[in-house]
């Protein structure tokens, strides 16, 4: 969650999506998307395949690894 701010300071023009299933994120409007890592295929077409850099900030969980494989495939 920290580098989703970071990048908006560092540079403004830098086009930031924060991809979270909280939905209190919500109140960040157009750069907020609700993402489910156990639907990880099921996103917006516009946001896949239309990034350069991906920041996987996984959540606290027993299969991280495979939420990460299953996220990393959609880029």
């Amino acid at each position: 969650m920290g580098s989703f701010f970071c990048w908006q300071k560092i540079d403004p023009s830098v086009n930031v999506q924060l991809l979270e299933y909280d939905k209190r994120f919500e109140q960040y409007g157009s750069d907020f998307t609700f993402y489910d890592y156990n639907k990880p295929e099921d996103l917006p077409g516009q946001l896949k395949h239309a990034f350069q850099v991906v920041v996987a900030d996984p959540p606290y969980l027993v299969s991280y690894k495979v939420c990460l494989s299953f996220n990393l495939n959609l880029c």
